[in-house]
């Protein structure tokens, strides 16, 4: 399996659940190691997302 079909496998499982896959944009640029930025990227944009979604009790 190539990695194109792997990520294509797990795209599909991500939709047949009710999820989705998201691309983050490129906002943080603070760590000299890419990878770690991508993953900061990342949780910025589930606490984005995440916020949005809470209601006041």
């Amino acid at each position: 399996m190539t990695i194109s079909e792997y990520v294509a496998v797990l795209v599909e499982i991500a939709d047949d659940s009710g999820g989705g896959v998201v691309a983050p944009p490129r906002t943080v640029p603070d760590c000299r190691d890419d990878e770690d930025n991508l993953v900061l990227d990342l949780a910025a944009e589930v606490a984005s997302s995440s916020s949005s979604r809470m209601t006041p009790t």
